[in-house]
């Protein structure tokens, strides 16, 4: 009695877990393998469900009405399971034919038993035994029973076999949800092999306790590793395509991930590298390690072989926290500057640099600017631009001279280089006037960066015959991202419409006492 109790309490319990699980999956049900996992977990409900029943009934009557139940989800778990695991693999069975093929044997399963008195094919003989604690179903085999078990068997491998593979092919998040999968998957498998072994307990059918065992991982599957949700799927299609490369490392700096650019970059990239440390297996790359390990606010530079030729990189780490704020490590991103190099040299062999302050002359700024505004009103993205103004530098001049003045205007624009990136254009656009443009920078970013500015700015000193001049900055910034709406007007006039914002609020920054930062934000509708 005691052993029928457990076995109804737990199954009880296994059915309000599927129940859940069922309501909480239908919100997914259109997305791969969405489906057919609401089916098989509605099937494996039914199995459990009719299963309780028969195990509460006394009867022969109630027991097979129980059996009755039970097989309305019984033949069919084994075609879900592998349509859930096809499909979640990212496969399709374009023939409506074939797919309906698959739930030929658990039709005729399902008649052949239900007409077993008629013609025994399933079943040839059903009774039911008393001589234990409990009445228990007693039956023989029929021919039938062995085609449904074979098939079961083999779909039920062969969803086994595809979540394997999908252990060894994924990475990030879907590796993840792939070995949690796996490992629930083989329970019921093994479980199946063992009560077919006759290791089981007198009088009870254990396979609906095996197919309850995995719930649990996949209820953590979805709660916590997205299962079924498409942005980690995303997520991992921009990392594994991105042409930019970059490198995960924990905040130990072992090896976590990376894409695959960041391989072809650096060959000893590979995936027994992950888990080991990145010092050991970059060692041959010379300062590497140490670059990144500097990068951050201020980025840092390196130079890398890649196909013949040498490669420019601007190397950025931002920290990868947990929801909980915790350290868990750092995304590594190496920016393609070679370009930016190349053309930093013409500049120099053309004159384009003003003359005084080392930066672009405004026409070559200009120039700059427009390449990187083309390519955000043909593809979108972020696009702040910096209008700077030094405060009183008329009073600088008068008061110390004009060489003085030439002094200060070469010391700020020396600051802004120390703060700025590799990646960001400057140009001097008129006297004392200055223009900045980041390229993927959000406003949040152009703001703190502009505030960095006058900071530094501010607690910079020029020395001049004896005399400490100091002085600080008003900057005005301009803000521009497509959103879900991109430019319709031409690269020309985003260009003068982010001149006409900046200027703005660069107005408001002296006109509310200068030494500080104003923003505006144009809209794609602007």
């Amino acid at each position: 009695m005691t052993l029928r109790f457990v076995g109804i309490l737990f199954l009880c319990l296994s059915c309000s877990g599927i129940l859940s699980l069922i309501c909480y999956s239908l919100r997914i049900i259109k997305t791969a393998g969405g489906r057919p996992f609401v089916f098989f977990m509605a099937s494996v409900f039914i199995y459990s469900l009719g299963y309780m029943l028969e195990l509460s009934g006394n009867s022969a009557e109630s027991i097979f009405f129980a059996l009755k139940i039970e097989y309305l989800g019984i033949p069919f778990i084994p075609v879900f399971w592998f349509l859930f695991a096809f499909e979640y693999n990212q496969y399709r069975i374009k023939s409506r034919l074939l797919h309906a093929s698959l739930f030929t044997i658990p039709a005729i399963t399902l008649v052949l038993f239900y007409t077993t008195n008629e013609y025994h094919l399933y079943y040839s003989k059903f009774d039911v035994d008393v001589s234990g604690s409990f009445p228990v179903a007693s039956f023989a085999k029929g021919a039938w029973y062995y085609v449904q078990f074979a098939y079961a068997q083999a779909l039920s491998l062969a969803g086994v076999v595809l979540f394997f593979d999908m252990t060894r092919k994924s990475k990030g998040y879907r590796k993840r949800q792939a070995n949690v999968i796996f490992l629930a998957s083989i329970i019921p498998w093994c479980g199946n092999a063992l009560e077919q072994l006759g290791v089981t307990l007198p009088g009870i059918d254990m396979i609906p306790f095996y197919l309850a065992l995995p719930i649990p991982a996949f209820s953590l599957a979805m709660a916590r590793m997205m299962m079924f949700n498409i942005a980690p799927i995303a997520r991992t299609k921009v990392f594994e395509t991105m042409q930019t490369p970059v490198l995960v490392l924990d905040k130990d700096f072992n090896i976590a991930d990376f894409n695959e650019f960041a391989s072809k970059v650096l060959p000893e990239l590979t995936q027994a590298s992950i888990g080991l440390g990145a010092r050991e297996v970059l060692q041959e790359r010379d300062g590497f390690m140490d670059r990144i390990t500097t990068a951050g606010d201020a980025p840092t530079e390196v130079e890398l072989r890649y196909r013949d030729d040498t490669i420019h990189f601007s190397v950025s780490a931002t920290k990868i926290l947990s929801s909980r704020g915790n350290d868990l490590g750092f995304a590594v991103l190496l920016y393609d500057i070679t370009e930016n190099k190349r053309l930093m040299k013409a500049l120099h062999k053309m004159a384009s640099l003003d003359a005084l302050t080392q930066v672009c002359s405004r026409r070559f700024f200009m120039d700059s600017c427009m390449i990187e505004i083309n390519r955000v009103v043909r593809y979108g993205g972020n696009l702040p631009f910096l209008l700077i103004d030094i405060d009183h530098f008329k009073k600088v001049n008068d008061t110390f001279g004009h060489i003085a003045g030439d002094l200060v205007l070469q010391n700020v624009t020396s600051t802004f280089r120390k703060v700025l990136r590799a990646s960001d254009i400057i140009g001097r656009y008129g006297g004392e006037e200055f223009a900045i443009l980041l390229p993927e920078t959000d406003l949040e970013g152009a703001r703190r960066l502009a505030e960095r500015l006058c900071n530094e700015v501010r607690s910079t000193t020029t020395s001049c015959d004896g005399d400490a001049i100091k002085v600080t900055i008003s900057v005005g910034v301009a803000f521009f991202s497509t959103g879900e709406r991109m430019w319709k007007e031409s690269g020309q006039a985003l260009l003068e419409a982010l001149l006409k914002a900046s200027d703005q609020a660069l107005y408001r920054a002296k006109s509310n006492g200068r030494d500080q930062v104003q923003c505006a934000e144009l809209s794609p509708e602007a």
